[in-house]
Parts: C-alpha cells; structure tokens; sequence
C-alpha cells in the first residue's frame, strides 16, 4: 500500500537525517547534530560546525513550501538572528522568503557539508 502523506513525511525526514550522518561521516566533517524542542517550536535539525553560524533546519517532505511550511523558523529568528534558517524540501525552486533559505534537499545537503555542486 501507498504511504500516507504522514508516513512519507517521516520517511523524508529520517532519509534525510540518515543522509546528513552518512556524509559527515564520510567526508570527516567537524559539526554536530541536534533537535530543538522548546515545547512552543520544534526544529529537526540544528547543525553546529567551527567558522560558521549555527543552522536551523526544517525538513518538509513538500514538493510547494508555504509560509506555514516555515513558520516555526520564524519564529526563532526574533531569538536567534545570528543563525542561519533552512527549509529543505523537495520544492525544486530556490529562494528566500523572510529570511529563511528554501533551498531544494540534495543542494542544500551539499550547501550544509561543504560539498561542491558538482
């Protein structure tokens, strides 16, 4: 049977998270990963690396992001205007929307670890 969009959503994120590890991993990268939870906003990934601003990022399983999408990036921003906001997708189209970075989920993976686009 077909995922519901639920399932699939979870399925994204947790490809995505395993993706993220694997890499690192791989390319000997030195950052870390976490969750934020403040119980009022929820992040699903924060990435803290040396030389560069820590990363807030949602992970939608979305192939349109809205502004509902992001909201909890958002949110976070009037706390925290020194990071840096992603919303990683499966939106094909790139952009920034109330300074947060729509960026399609292979490039941004790339973007995040440093890696070349080619």
């Amino acid at each position: 049977a077909p995922l519901s969009s639920q399932e699939f959503g979870l399925a994204f994120e947790h490809f995505i998270l395993c993706e993220f590890v694997r890499l690192k991993s791989y390319l000997h990268r030195k950052m870390s990963f976490s969750h934020y939870n403040t119980g009022a906003a929820e992040i699903d990934l924060v990435i803290q690396a040396p030389g560069v601003p820590d990363t807030f990022v949602e992970i939608k399983a979305t192939d349109r992001v809205t502004e509902g999408h992001f909201a909890a990036l958002r949110a976070l921003r009037k706390d925290y205007p020194e990071f840096r906001y992603v919303c990683l997708s499966r939106d094909p189209i790139l952009r920034i929307e109330d300074g947060v970075e729509i960026i399609p989920w292979a490039e941004a993976i790339r973007d995040l670890l440093g890696m070349s686009a080619s």
